[in-house]
């Protein structure tokens, strides 16, 4: 069996060899590679609570996958809950903010329970808080564990 190289037209007899092919050579390795490998990667926020312009997000880590971090934006679903009268919201992907959020950025728990007593909703995991005092705290039992 052979492989069409894609870099010379050639056809190759294995996938190393392809990749052999099509690999820099010594002689190129030149000022441009240098200059892209001295480019900073990007940095992942931690885990936890942020605000940034006024909006709330949470950044966790990929369960499934990668096990990288990745943000979620907290969106109000509904004006009044039907069961409390009170907003509902949910955390939603939000490609890319993992990037833009900074260690300024991150809210205290004092700071994530005030916001959760405001809305009742938890800070962490955006359901709708029922018990007076996750009301209160603006956190429920369970997430203020893992916080």
């Amino acid at each position: 069996m052979s492989i069409t190289c894609g870099h010379c037209g050639n056809t190759h007899f294995s996938v190393d060899d392809v990749r052999a092919c099509a690999a820099p050579k010594q002689s190129r390795t030149s000022a441009g590679e240098r200059e892209a490998a001295a480019v900073p990667t990007k940095k992942r926020a931690d885990e936890g609570m942020y605000r940034k312009s006024g909006t709330i997000y949470k950044v966790q880590k990929a369960v499934h996958g990668s096990g990288r971090n990745y943000a979620k934006r907290l969106v109000q679903v509904l004006a009044n809950d039907p069961k409390t009268g009170k907003p509902k919201f949910r955390f939603d992907y939000a490609p890319g903010f993992v990037f833009e959020l900074r260690a300024e950025h991150k809210l205290s728990l004092e700071q994530a329970k005030e916001f959760g007593a405001l809305y009742g909703s938890c800070v962490v995991c955006g359901r709708t808080l029922t018990r007076e005092t996750s009301i209160a705290a603006g956190i429920g039992p369970v997430c203020a564990s893992k916080f």
